[in-house]
């Protein structure tokens, strides 16, 4: 039994998922990952100002640095429009990296959809 969840991450097979005092879930890390919506980094070569399309405004974190462009796509199912928009706009990329739900992001949300926590709350990064 522990509340430091990186830990529990890195050492449990198994988690159960308790909100004041009631049983919420019980899953291998693995299955709750699996149930989650996987981020997906995309990085591009040079400083180039790419802003989204409309359409992938919603989901695309977008962060300029000096020799790259960092691009954080919120849901993988859209990596295929992603990956087409910028191939269009001439970027270079360089990498695609899923990027997976930590355990206590995972927690977060599960408190915030049980209503034991404001709904920003379950959203919100480890």
């Amino acid at each position: 039994r522990s509340h430091i969840l990186p830990d529990v991450e890195a050492l449990c097979d198994r988690v159960a998922i308790i909100l004041k005092g009631r049983l919420i879930r019980i899953a291998t890390v693995g299955e709750l990952v699996q149930d989650s919506a996987q981020r997906v980094e995309i990085r591009c070569a040079g400083g180039a100002h790419l802003m989204p399309p409309p359409a992938l405004e919603d989901q695309l974190e977008v962060k300029q640095r000096p020799h790259e462009t960092v691009m954080t796509l919120r849901d993988e199912r859209r990596l295929h429009e992603a990956l087409t928009w910028l191939m269009g706009a001439g970027a270079d990329v360089r990498a695609v990296t899923p990027q997976r739900a930590t355990l206590e992001e995972l927690f977060m949300a599960a408190a915030a959809e049980a209503g034991a926590l404001p709904a920003e709350a379950g959203r919100r990064s480890a």
